[in-house]
This record gives C-alpha cells, sequence and structure tokens, in this order.
C-alpha cells in the first residue's frame, strides 16, 4: 500500500485511532510511538477487529511522515498489516497479547521479532497509551 494524505492539527494518538476507525469495526489498542531516526515523524502499532466484529484480532502498523508541502499539519500515512511483514519491529507486548492466533508465516515473524525487540528498548518514547 501506498502512503495517503493526513491532517493531524491535535492528538496524534486519536487522529490515528480515528483513522483505524474509518477502517475496521473495532480498534481494540493502540500505542503511538515516537521515532527519532530516520524519515518517520511516529509510528502507531494497533491490534484491530477484522469487517466481522466478532473476527479475528489482527495487528496493523501506521508509519507518519512529515509532508513539508501539506503545511504544519500535512502528514504521510502508511498501514501495513501483519501478515505483510512490516520491517517496523518495536510492537509493544500489551498489544501483541491481544492477537488472535495466526498461521501466517510473515505475521509470526513479524510477532517474533517484536517480542525480541521489546526487551531491548524498553525505554523507547511514547507519544500516549489508550
Amino acid at each position: 500500500m501506498s502512503y495517503e494524505d493526513i491532517g493531524i492539527a491535535g492528538d496524534v494518538t486519536e487522529a490515528l485511532e480515528a483513522w483505524l476507525a474509518r477502517r475496521y469495526d473495532n480498534v481494540v489498542d493502540i500505542e503511538v510511538r515516537g521515532v527519532h531516526e530516520g524519515e518517520y515523524a511516529a509510528i502507531a502499532y494497533a491490534a484491530v477487529q477484522s469487517p466481522e466484529s466478532s473476527g479475528p484480532v489482527g495487528a496493523v502498523v501506521l508509519m507518519l511522515k512529515h509532508d513539508p508541502e501539506g503545511g504544519s499539519y500535512g502528514y504521510r500515512i502508511k498501514e501495513m498489516t501483519e501478515d505483510e511483514g512490516p520491517v517496523v519491529d518495536f510492537c509493544p507486548v500489551r498489544i501483541l497479547d491481544q492477537l488472535s492466533p495466526t498461521e501466517n508465516h510473515f505475521a509470526e515473524h513479524w510477532r517474533d521479532r517484536c517480542r525480541q525487540r521489546v526487551t531491548e528498548n524498553e525505554g523507547m518514547p511514547q507519544f500516549s497509551k489508550s
């Protein structure tokens, strides 16, 4: 999936949760983390439920970049599901523990990487938790 435009004038976590809520029946949990390296303004990890609200809970990663052409509130956002094997792998254990079992190789590998990284990077800054 490619980047799309998003305007964020207020709380980043609230804006990203609202963005996800338009795509999924249920945003079970979300955590937005600041990134001090690279091109991202923030990375969000979310546990979401698919279109049927009693369906499995999966992970979604949102990568947020500043868009200089969009003014001070302009951002570009990219969404990746865990089944796509995102490169960013700092998902907190709290989110991982809420996910339904999966047999998808990419998702399993991503979850394993996240669990390994979480202990290495406990002090990573956060915007907020819900």
